[in-house]
């Protein structure tokens, strides 16, 4: 523990160096600029957190230190290449790389059913929701032929991304986010993992999802400022005011006498 903590303690220092450096490798597919750095210091100031409150779990609990802080640490990992990815392929390795021990952490427990039941089903609905999600990216590089977040940006703002297999295509992957980050109605898997693990397995997949949902739909839905055209023609009657209202009431209830 000593030695993750003083670890995760001097990456912490040195991403606060990185303020107001904006850099960019492997083709634009990682970039550090200060929104990613913003959630950087934020992934690394929680695993400070976690791994103060977890000393004491561990010690008392007789569970092996040396793979929980291995897969701990891989998981924040995943947290800080998430911050900077710009590319699907690479926005998919580092979500896997946060759920992935995300999986062993909450069987962590083997001698309790519970843990195990827990880990059954993150397992199993963290699967299916990477399906969706990798099947959504998979259609999208199909229509634009490329992978980069504001490469497809930019092709689904033209006449390609009104098409129904681009909408469909957004709809799989922001699916699969909202499966990650169990968001309604697709937390049902949330509780039971709650109760049968340590709240990290859980917590870890919706704050890294904070960032793909900020980031990931927004250049991607671009494509849906109108795609049914008869929105933009519709025009719905405007709503009388409260003078009009007063002076021309909708019920009468004056009668005309004769004679």
């Amino acid at each position: 523990m000593p030695l993750a903590f003083v670890g995760t303690a001097a990456a912490l220092v040195v991403t606060i160096t990185l303020w107001n450096a904006n850099r960019s490798t492997f083709g634009g597919t990682y970039v550090v600029d200060n929104f990613a750095v913003l959630f950087k210091v934020f992934f690394l100031s929680a695993a400070l957190v976690v791994l103060l409150i977890s000393y004491r779990y561990i010690r008392d609990g007789r569970y092996y230190q040396g793979e929980y802080y291995f897969l701990l640490l891989c998981s924040f990992l995943g947290m800080l290449t998430m911050s900077s990815s710009r590319d699907l392929l690479m926005l998919f390795i580092s979500l896997e790389l946060v759920s992935a021990p995300g999986f062993l952490l909450s069987g962590f427990r083997k001698g309790e059913p519970r843990s195990n039941e827990a880990a059954l089903k993150f397992f199993l609905i963290s699967v299916l929701s990477t399906a969706v999600m990798l099947y959504g990216m998979s259609l999208i590089y199909g229509i634009t032929h490329v992978t980069g977040l504001t490469a497809i940006a930019k092709a689904l703002s033209g006449s390609v991304g009104h098409t129904p297999l681009a909408l469909a295509a957004i709809l799989f992957v922001v699916a699969g986010f909202a499966f990650k980050v169990s968001a309604f109605p697709f937390q049902f898997w949330a509780p039971d993992t709650y109760e049968g693990s340590t709240w990290w397995p859980c917590s870890s997949g919706r704050w890294s999802g904070c960032w793909p949902t900020r980031r990931s739909p927004r250049p991607a839905t671009c494509c849906c400022r109108s795609p049914w055209p008869w929105r933009r023609r519709t025009r719905w009657p405007a709503r009388p005011s409260a003078s009009t209202t007063k002076s021309s009431p909708r019920w009468s209830c004056t009668s005309s006498s004769t004679g």
